[in-house]
């Protein structure tokens, strides 16, 4: 059984405003509760979905963008992401993976540590390394 919120409590959660998630609703950028009024419910999905909102706002994505790439709108015309400043310094880890396989994160955007970044070089390597024994 999955855990249900209060708009309060899924609030809290994610420490944003009941109204900024009822906002991300009208938007269309996060599902309609389950029930109606007081008697709405979020569950885990909501939680996952203002999650990631927050994660691609914080790497400079704006609210359109966001609502983009949720709907694969292709109709409509996503705004270019944002071209660097001339002498902005921008942190890249390129990371080997294997032959033809790299790596690439951007240390800011990403906001990983050194050591979580190593953590899910390993998780990687171990995937490909399955991968080789189902062949």
């Amino acid at each position: 059984m999955s855990k249900e919120f209060s708009l309060k409590q899924l609030s809290e959660l994610v420490d944003i405003s009941e109204r900024k998630i009822r906002y991300y609703i009208q938007r269309d950028l996060v599902d309609p509760p389950v029930g109606a009024r007081k008697k709405a419910k979020y569950n885990q999905d909501h939680l996952e979905q203002i999650l990631t909102i927050q994660k691609w706002q914080k790497a400079g994505l704006s609210l359109e963008r966001i609502q983009g790439i949720l709907h694969h709108d292709e109709s409509k015309q996503l705004p270019p992401e944002p071209v660097p400043e001339p002498g902005s310094v921008k942190m890249v880890s390129k990371i080997h993976i294997a032959d033809g396989v790299h790596l690439e994160v951007d240390m800011l955007k990403a906001q990983l540590t050194n050591s979580q970044l190593r953590v899910l070089t390993k998780q990687i390597l171990s995937t490909l390394n399955e991968l080789d024994k189902d062949e």
